[in-house]
């Protein structure tokens, strides 16, 4: 009896190894679109507003992270111009907008069912324009803290993420002033491969 007991058990513990290594897939990729807010840190302080744009996640299981890119639009409007506005006084509108192209890598810290935190760092080439000034570009980089979110009755995952931007880090001008952000996303992710 314990013989036959035993055997079971070692053939259930191979077919699920088996089963579990063919549901695995070597690479995956999601896509995703979404937005949130844009907070202006640095000399854009009084600069909030919003994001909307869209991530590509890269998953090679042999490697410990997934390789991320990213394309954002972020809109910042001066706040004490909007007051002034509103006030009704006559005033200039005075705003930011950063493009922001690149790529970079996502950490799991703590893998567990339907959730995964992680952390997030990335490169990026930021394309400035605005009412009140000239359109330039400067490279920066970014440093995150986000979760995964999977239900298993969704064929999507909800990607929540908060990230400090250093938009001018490299290339600034003399006298050019520092134009950071916290950048607040959600969005959506789908599986394409």
């Amino acid at each position: 009896m314990k013989n036959t007991i035993l055997a079971i058990f070692i053939m259930l513990c191979a077919f699920s190894s088996q089963a579990f290594g063919q549901s695995v897939k070597p690479l995956s990729i999601q896509g995703g679109l979404g937005g949130g807010l844009s907070l202006g840190q640095s000399d854009l302080s009084d600069y909030n507003g919003y994001n909307l744009g869209g991530k590509l996640k890269l998953d090679v299981k042999m490697l410990p992270v997934k390789v991320v890119g990213h394309v954002h639009y972020n809109s910042l409007e001066d706040d004490q111009q909007r007051v002034l506005t509103q006030l009704g006084a006559e005033t200039e509108d005075v705003s930011v907008e950063i493009v922001s192209v690149g790529a970079g890598i996502e950490y799991s810290v703590l893998p567990i069912p339907l959730i995964h935190p992680y952390v997030s760092a990335d490169a990026a080439m930021n394309f400035f324009s605005g009412d009140q000034i000239d359109s330039f570009s400067r490279f920066g980089c970014g440093f995150g803290v986000g979760t995964e979110i999977s239900l298993p009755v969704l064929p999507i995952t909800f990607d929540i993420e908060a990230k400090y931007r250093l938009n001018n880090l490299i290339g600034k001008d003399d006298g050019e002033g520092t134009s950071n952000h916290i950048q607040l996303w959600a969005q959506v992710l789908f599986d394409l491969f």
